[in-house]
């Protein structure tokens, strides 16, 4: 019985760790920049990614802006719509939409003279569609910006 309620508290520590993990993600991003996303991106953001090539606000001069969108009648499922971000001033404006870049949790973005790159969590073979435990690393062509997975 010991043993039950000690297992009960941890499970319970882990996931208000959890949720509040979840939270800390969702609230990194401030109001203005998820504005700018929904605007530039179009719709209301589930969640919302903003991967700038500075993390001094002041330095960075691009940046890619991941939007994910509820997709309607689809049950917790989203659609990932991305963007390439430059900055002219202290503002950011679209100039293009990303392709073919695919995943959750975009992180570790690299900008590099010829393109950018950055690491998404996907689905591994046999993952339950709700809990992928794989990455996938991309390259963004800056010219084109279609993405292209990595080996």
């Amino acid at each position: 019985m010991k043993n039950r309620s000690i297992f009960s508290a941890v499970l319970a520590l882990l996931v208000v760790l959890g949720a509040s993990a979840e939270l800390i993600a969702d609230d990194a991003i401030d109001p203005k920049t998820e504005q700018l996303l929904e605007q530039a991106l179009g719709g209301e953001s589930v969640s919302a990614y903003w991967l700038p090539d500075s993390t001094t606000p002041a330095r960075a001069t691009e940046a890619i802006g991941v939007l994910y969108r509820a997709i309607e009648g689809a049950a917790g499922n989203v659609t990932i719509e991305m963007g390439h971000f430059s900055r002219s001033g202290a503002d950011y404006r679209l100039t293009g939409r990303v392709r073919e870049v695919y995943g959750m949790e975009p992180r570790d973005v690299g900008f590099l003279p010829d393109r950018i790159e950055l690491t998404t969590t996907m689905p591994k073979p046999g993952d339950p569609r709700c809990c992928p435990t794989g990455s996938a690393r991309w390259s963004i062509d800056r010219a084109s910006l279609e993405g292209k997975r990595l080996p």
